[in-house]
This record gives C-alpha cells, structure tokens and sequence, in this order.
C-alpha cells in the first residue's frame, strides 16, 4: 500500500512513507487483532485456534503460508478473466437478442 501511495505521490518525500508504515504496523496490527478477535471467538474455540496454529507451526502449514499470497493473486486474475467471459457471453447474447 505505501509504495502505491508513493508512486501516485511522487511530491510527497519517500520518508514520510516509510515512518507512517513504521508507526501503521506497531499499533496498527494490535488494533487490527483486537477487532477480528470477536469474529474468531464466534465461530472457533480455544481448542479449534490451538490446534490451527499448531498446523501453522508443520512444513505443510509453513508451505500454505508461504504459497497463500501467491494463491490469492493467481485466484484473483483467474476470477477476474472468469467474470470478463461472462460479461462478454452476456453481451453478445443481449446483441443477438436486439437489445
């Protein structure tokens, strides 16, 4: 996020990025931890967290963390050449239909 804001605002110095991102993650995250901490405890116990971060903690889990970034990317422009076929199967049959 910073290096966007820094490319569409090359005026503003690249330090002032840099602190804000320093000062964003050391009270930023806990805030962010405080706020999902209701939704996990609605639908996961104790027990259930325990045994996911003992998961987190295998090669495997190590490996679904690593990968999960490049998952998302890879998901998110498949889902996006996906929904473009759609619109443009929805447009060619609306043409056909004389709309």
């Amino acid at each position: 996020m910073m290096e966007i804001s820094n490319t569409l605002h090359p005026e503003i110095d690249s330090s002032f990025w840099d602190e804000f991102e320093g000062e964003f993650m050391a009270s930023s995250m806990d805030d962010l931890v405080d706020r999902f901490l209701p939704i996990y405890k609605n639908h996961l116990s104790l027990e259930e967290l325990q045994g996911i971060i003992k998961f987190y903690k295998t090669p495997v889990g190590k490996k679904l963390i690593e990968k999960t970034p490049l998952i998302m990317q890879e998901s998110m422009e498949l889902g996006k050449a996906w929904g473009q076929e759609i619109s443009e199967t929805a447009l060619r049959k609306l043409k056909e239909k004389g709309y």
